[in-house]
């Protein structure tokens, strides 16, 4: 079955983040050589025929690199693309997944993955739903990671305030306890 509902390919659709890093896993070598033709144009693409390839890939991903989406085939050996997508996670915390499905009656992903799946499409997929839906995942990417350098930046600065509040409050105490001091040596006892 094909990847794709050829019957609306696209023509020009806008990409929302050239240059994003996308993994496309399916053991379907046709269903593979489409999906990254599709996405390559606008996408750096990084393919694997098969669950062991995406996790040595992504094992061996340069540091300053971040697998943004992962696409997974649901039905790929030997756990399927939900377990494959979790096992993704553990090594790239951050990743969203998008689950293939070759039927709508295919079963859908076992709530035991616990993989964060940003959505599950059908084959064919219309070329222009699957690139609204990789878009979407690409921006939902990107402000989550925005939203953890922001808490990041906030826990830093709260940490910095708080020893600044110990060291003032420590420098507030010696002073009551030298006016204290003051009170207890007065002549006027």
């Amino acid at each position: 079955m094909s990847v794709f509902d050829l019957n609306n390919l696209i023509t020009e659709q806008p990409i929302a983040a050239p240059k994003s890093l996308i993994l496309v896993v399916d053991d379907d070598p046709l269903c593979l050589k489409l999906t990254c033709a599709l996405l390559s144009e606008h996408f750096a693409v990084i393919q694997a025929p098969s669950a062991e390839r995406a996790v040595e890939l992504i094992e061996n991903l340069p540091t300053d690199m971040w697998l943004e989406v992962a696409i997974c085939d649901q039905q790929l050996p030997p756990a399927g693309g939900a377990m494959l997508l979790r096992q993704l996670q553990s090594l790239n915390a951050d990743t969203l997944g998008i689950l293939l499905c070759s039927t709508i009656g295919e079963s859908s992903p076992e709530p035991e993955s616990h993989a964060r799946i940003f959505k599950v499409l059908h084959k064919p997929v219309d070329p222009h739903q699957f690139i609204d839906v990789l878009n979407q995942a690409v921006m939902t990417y990107k402000k989550r990671r925005e939203m953890i350098k922001q808490s990041d930046s906030l826990t830093l600065e709260i940490q910095e305030i708080s020893e600044l509040l110990a060291e003032k409050k420590l420098t507030l105490q010696r002073l009551l306890d030298d006016i204290a001091k003051l009170g207890s040596a007065s002549p006027d006892q």
